[in-house]
């Protein structure tokens, strides 16, 4: 597991669940930010900046390598965990596997968090020489 990821659940575990509902969403949202780039970064890749937006949908859209590569994957991993949460590549949202060939999609953040807790749950704390293909869901 990497420091960005571990340090991500570390976060949303230690959330000041006392504080007033904005600054709360504000760390939360920060915490579930952390996760999703940990999340992706985890099998080498890194996604574009997310926010929740008006409709409390973040993007989960992996970036290519470089400026113009068509290479922006989300690879057997990856699409594994994103399946195990309702998202939307589209209009309406679905709870089909996630090709691993696709890069993009929108998670409401409560399903973030469900991700989030899923990952905490199921992915083994591995030390920092250890390869993430050994993480498979």
């Amino acid at each position: 597991m990497n420091d960005r990821l571990r340090n991500a659940l570390e976060a949303y575990r230690n959330l000041d669940r006392t504080l007033k509902p904005v600054p709360f969403a504000d760390a939360r949202e920060k915490a579930l930010i952390e996760f999703l780039h940990g999340l992706a970064g985890e099998y080498g890749k890194k996604i574009a900046f997310t926010v929740i937006d008006a409709n409390g949908e973040m993007n989960f859209n992996i970036e290519p390598s470089r400026p113009g590569a068509y290479d922006a994957r989300y690879g057997e991993e990856l699409a594994e965990w994103i399946s195990m949460v309702p998202r939307r590549c589209g209009i309406h949202p679905t709870d089909s596997k996630v090709l691993p060939e696709n890069n993009w999609c929108r998670i409401n953040h409560f399903d973030v968090e469900r991700l989030l807790n899923i990952v905490a749950e199921r992915m083994p704390v591995l030390d920092a020489d250890e390869p993430a293909s050994s993480l498979a869901p």
